[in-house]
């Protein structure tokens, strides 16, 4: 809501449901790196990782960055720090 105000983008507006789509890509995307980054750490508790194997869960995170990446290049303006950090996202290794 702040950064809607901040921004002057309308709940209704296309790039507001542009930003919602990479949001919700790109956290789906951290978790799941997260994930993969504590594949190592034996921790009884359910990860993508638990349920669809090591290959599918990397997949899976390379897909959420993808459709990230997809929703920030819709927007007309910032979307170079949005696609970067979307990058970010799956290739961090902490």
């Amino acid at each position: 809501m702040l950064f809607r105000s901040a921004s002057g983008i309308t709940s209704d507006s296309y790039e507001y449901s542009c930003l919602v789509e990479f949001a919700q890509a790109i956290g789906l995307a951290f978790q799941i790196q997260d994930d993969i980054l504590d594949a190592d750490e034996p921790e009884h508790k359910t990860t993508y990782i638990s349920l669809l194997g090591l290959e599918c869960t990397k997949q899976h995170a390379k897909d959420c960055q993808q459709q990230a990446v997809t929703a920030a290049a819709k927007l007309k303006h910032g979307n170079d720090l949005l696609i970067a950090l979307a990058n970010f996202i799956i290739t961090r290794n902490c």
